[in-house]
Parts: C-alpha cells; sequence; structure tokens
C-alpha cells in the first residue's frame, strides 16, 4: 500500500517491512551522439532495450557536429542485472547499439 507506507514516517508509526516491495534494477544513461557531422534522420536500435526515458537534444533534419561536441538525446535504460548493465555499456563504447540515420 504506497499511500500507507509513505505517510506512516510523517505520523510517527514505523514502517511495515511486508508493505515495502524493493525492485532491484540498474539504470544507465548515455547521450547519443554520432562519430562524425551529419544530417539526424533516425535511431535505430540494433537490440532491444527497455526505455526508462528519453530527452531529445536535436530533431530530424538538425545538422549534428561529431561527438562530442553534437548531442542528439539522453537515453535512460533499465538493465535487470549488473552483468546486463556492463554488456549494454560495453555496446555503447563500441558504437553497436544503435545506428543513426
Amino acid at each position: 500500500n504506497y499511500v500507507e507506507t509513505y505517510a506512516r514516517p510523517f505520523i510517527k508509526q514505523k514502517l511495515i517491512p511486508e508493505n515495502i516491495i524493493l525492485n532491484k534494477y540498474w539504470i544507465m544513461r548515455h547521450t547519443i551522439s554520432q562519430p562524425t557531422e551529419g544530417v539526424l534522420g533516425s535511431i535505430q536500435f540494433k537490440v532491444p532495450v527497455l526505455m526508462e526515458k528519453m530527452l531529445p537534444i536535436s530533431i530530424a533534419g538538425d545538422t549534428i557536429k561529431a561527438s562530442p561536441f553534437g548531442r542528439i538525446a539522453l537515453i535512460f535504460l533499465r538493465c535487470n542485472s549488473e552483468a546486463a548493465l556492463e554488456e549494454l555499456f560495453q555496446s555503447t563504447l563500441t558504437r553497436s547499439l544503435y545506428t543513426i540515420q
């Protein structure tokens, strides 16, 4: 019960451990960019991802400078394990997570 669990500390009552459900997952923040200057068309992910949020910085048709000066979007991706997070991170380093058209 979210409301009860949230309100208890404000009325000086202890939390009930059974009401607390911990979801254990990892979040990776990544700035989408491209290695060379070019016009942004679209972003296509090569593998399925669990996207928590995407904050666009550029829109289709914008001329994007080469990384690190040009930025397309910030993404927040969720992983269910530390190993999956590491694999996802490595794919960003090798630029194999997505393609930019």
